[in-house]
């Protein structure tokens, strides 16, 4: 699926944040961290292409008036980009379980 640029880093932004509310409460709350982690490791899975706004690919000038087609400029979010932010996301879910787990034990 390809979302906007502006979603994909709003999203991000939710789940870093999950996570520095997390460890700056006292006492720590390791349930949030695991919350962004599956964000993360979400937004990883399901993102095909991240949509970095529209570029013109024709031009037509009728008098003073230029008319312009545009299509989607869209990064491919494949490959390493993927795997590289999937495996962030369960790293801060194995985190935030190993927290869990020392608090409980």
């Amino acid at each position: 699926m390809n979302i906007p640029i502006e979603l994909f880093l709003g999203f991000t932004g939710v789940s870093i944040a999950f996570a520095i509310f997390g460890f700056a409460r006292n006492p720590q709350v390791p349930v949030t961290i695991v919350i962004g982690g599956i964000f993360i490791l979400l937004l990883a899975v399901s993102t095909t292409g991240i949509i970095m706004g529209k570029i013109p690919t024709t031009s037509v000038t009728s008098g003073s008036t230029v008319n312009y087609t545009f299509i989607d400029n869209v990064f491919d979010f494949t490959e390493l980009h993927k795997v590289l932010f999937a495996v962030l996301g369960a790293f801060m879910m194995l985190f935030g379980g190993l927290m869990v787990s020392k608090i409980d034990g």
